[in-house]
């Protein structure tokens, strides 16, 4: 049994694979990301010391 080999059938075989492995990266850093929490600071102004400036001439 002879086998032929299509280039073009290679070629998409190649994309799909391409970008079925593109989705799945991208889902799942976006599940990453969206489990993040957005990180919040605060700070207190008033405890500052600005006497000392900030170094510059």
């Amino acid at each position: 049994m002879e086998q032929h080999l299509s280039w073009r059938k290679a070629y998409i075989v190649s994309a799909a694979i391409h970008v079925v492995i593109f989705l799945l990266l991208a889902v799942g850093l976006a599940a990453v990301v969206a489990k993040q929490e957005q990180q919040v600071y605060e700070i207190d102004l008033q405890a500052s010391d600005f006497s000392q400036g900030s170094g510059h001439e």
